[in-house]
Parts: C-alpha cells; sequence; structure tokens
C-alpha cells in the first residue's frame, strides 16, 4: 500500500465480507462483481445517450436501475440479511415492460446485436451482461429469500431488451436486422423443457402412487 495515499481511500469490500464472518466465497464476490460490470455499461450508455441529446425518459429510468444495482450491491455485501430494494421495485418494472411492449408488435424474430444504431447495440451489450449477472446472482443465492433481488433482475434483462428496440426505432436507421426463426426455435425448446419436466413429474407420482 502506498504510504502517501490515505487508507480510507482504498476499498472497503475486504471488510464488509470480513464482517460478516464470511470467507470471500467465489459466489458472492463473482455477483458483486457482475452487478458492478452491468452497472459500468448502463453508464455508458446514460454518456452516449446524453452526448447524442437521445430518450431523456429512458435516461431517468435507467438512472433508477443504477440506483437499484447499487442497493443490490449492498445486499450481496451483507448477504442477503436485509433487502435494500424498494418494495414497488419489481411492479415498476414490470410496468415499464408492459408500456414498452405495447407499442411494438408481436414477433418472434430475434433483433441481431448490430445494424440498429450505437445506442442500440450498447443496450445489447448490458443486456447480455444483465443475463450472466442473472446467473451468477442464483449461484450466490442458492435459493434463500431475497425480497424480490432476483426477480427484479430477470425483469431488468426484458427491460433492456424492449429499450433496445425502442433505441433502434427512434433512430435514423435504414434496417433493424433480424433473425428469422430464432424465437420459434427457442419457443420449441422451451416447450421440449416442459414437457419432459412434466414427464417425469407425472412418472414420479405414479410410481409413489404405485
Amino acid at each position: 500500500m502506498n504510504k502517501n495515499i490515505p487508507a480510507q481511500s482504498y476499498t472497503n469490500i475486504g471488510k464488509i465480507l470480513q464482517k460478516q464472518n464470511d470467507k470471500c466465497s467465489n459466489r458472492k464476490i463473482n455477483a458483486m462483481g457482475s452487478v458492478d460490470e452491468l452497472a459500468s455499461f448502463i453508464g455508458l450508455v446514460c454518456e452516449h445517450l446524453i452526448n447524442e441529446n437521445q430518450r431523456v425518459d429512458i435516461i431517468d429510468e435507467l438512472k433508477d436501475v443504477l440506483e437499484r444495482l447499487f442497493d443490490i450491491v449492498i445486499i450481496i455485501a451483507g448477504d442477503l440479511e436485509q433487502s435494500m430494494l424498494p418494495s414497488d421495485a419489481v411492479e415498476v418494472m414490470g410496468k415499464r415492460i408492459d408500456d414498452m411492449t405495447l407499442g411494438f408488435p408481436h414477433t418472434l424474430n430475434f433483433p441481431l446485436p448490430f445494424g440498429s444504431g450505437l445506442s442500440a447495440s450498447y443496450i445489447n451489450v448490458c443486456r447480455s451482461v444483465c443475463k450472466r449477472t442473472e446467473h451468477d446472482y442464483a449461484e450466490f443465492r442458492n435459493g434463500r429469500d431475497d425480497g424480490g433481488v432476483g426477480i427484479w433482475l430477470n425483469h431488468t434483462s426484458d427491460y433492456l431488451s424492449r429499450v433496445s428496440r425502442v433505441l433502434a426505432t427512434s433512430q435514423v436507421v435504414t434496417t433493424v436486422i433480424t433473425r428469422t426463426g430464432y424465437g420459434e426455435i427457442m419457443v420449441d425448446w422451451v416447450r421440449e423443457i416442459v414437457g419432459g419436466i412434466m414427464k417425469s413429474t407425472t412418472d414420479l407420482i405414479n410410481r409413489i402412487i404405485g
């Protein structure tokens, strides 16, 4: 440590982990790092939108997302002992998704992450990082009650997908490139998984009854 720099200027995350009698588990560190990475990319998007004078409404919503992400870092550091999310956080995010969805026709096509403008591409990066963050957080949570944090992260990735479409259509772009049929493949894949789960459950019940 540089003796010329006050000790207080260094990160206190290590102290937080030690205070919680935590052995710096990889799951906790991965979850906190992923949330921090997502916040950094969303901050980049905000700066870009501000510089381009685009969608003040979306900038305000993304700033709210940033506040919730910092809440989640604290929640993870505290090992889920206390939820810092507002009680209506999940409901608010769900309403944003619904409001944006109403503005688009139903489609199963998957937008490719290019050809729709720089803002939409930046948001697509945020969306993919959010999906990984959701996975890393689920690994850390390990089924424990978390006050809706996992649900909020899941909604946020859907929200970012909608924001990407909004930004793509609000810019002067010739074509929003899509991969036709990808959505149908995903739907069939989900149906196959659900069908397999239901069959396994039915077989198990029959064995128990029999």
